[in-house]
């Protein structure tokens, strides 16, 4: 299983910490493009950091947004980047089938997108037509059960298909299935509650922890977890 760390902003030190602890893959959100000006794109790449762009379509539909995918499709080429994740539409399947099929006649290869909620004949089509690695989102705010259930079903049924979690914080759900990468904010809790991963969970630390260590802390936690996933 590979991380991709998400929720990188414009914060040089948090992303010199994750580096510095054995990070390697990055998820970027087109919706919060703003943040990453060239200066910061060019740090990704001498810092030898594989990027993962996702086009944020959550992130803005919840804010009432609506994603260009013309303008999408324009940045993915001016910053050249190698892989990417369709432009989905938040309880849409055939929109976001649209969209993946405009991006491809514009010369690009985006990953698949099937949201939970969605009716699994729409994996299966993706299957038949030779995509081999989907991206599973829309469980960001579900409840646990119904998680559960939606990811053994796409396990179950598909066993031939590579899963990416979208927006996986949930360390069980994590280490639940056999995905082949999943993205996570959930490296970040050290600087938002002063919280370290353990395999039972997060614990508080003291305040006044140098922030280089809880980050770091967390990083090393997933870096064990790729580690134990390839074994």
């Amino acid at each position: 299983m590979i991380i991709y760390y998400a929720g990188i902003s414009g914060n040089v030190i948090d992303l010199h910490t994750a580096v510095n602890n054995g990070a390697k893959h990055v998820l970027l959100s087109y919706h919060y493009r703003s943040l990453y000006n060239q200066k910061q794109m060019r740090r990704f790449r001498n810092l030898g950091l594989h990027l993962f762009v996702d086009s944020g379509a959550y992130s803005a539909w919840k804010v009432g947004i609506d994603i260009d995918i013309d303008e999408y499709i324009a940045y993915l080429k001016e910053n050249c980047i190698g892989k990417f994740i369709n432009l989905d539409v938040v309880g849409d399947p055939e929109k976001t089938y649209f969209n993946q099929k405009y991006m491809e006649d514009k010369g690009l290869n985006p990953v698949p997108v099937h949201h939970m909620g969605s009716d699994l004949t729409y994996l299966s089509q993706y299957e038949k037509e030779g995509y081999r690695y989907i991206c599973l989102g829309g469980s960001v705010g579900a409840s646990k059960k119904s998680r559960v259930q939606y990811f053994d079903q796409c396990f179950e049924n598909f066993p031939n298909l590579l899963f990416h979690g979208l927006g996986m914080t949930d360390i069980e759900l994590m280490t639940k299935y056999p995905w082949m990468s999943v993205d996570s904010t959930t490296w970040l809790v050290g600087r938002k509650y002063c919280q370290v991963i353990t395999e039972e969970g997060r614990i508080s630390i003291p305040k006044d922890t140098p922030m280089s260590e809880k980050i770091g802390k967390n990083v090393k936690f997933f870096r064990e977890l790729e580690r134990k996933s390839i074994l």
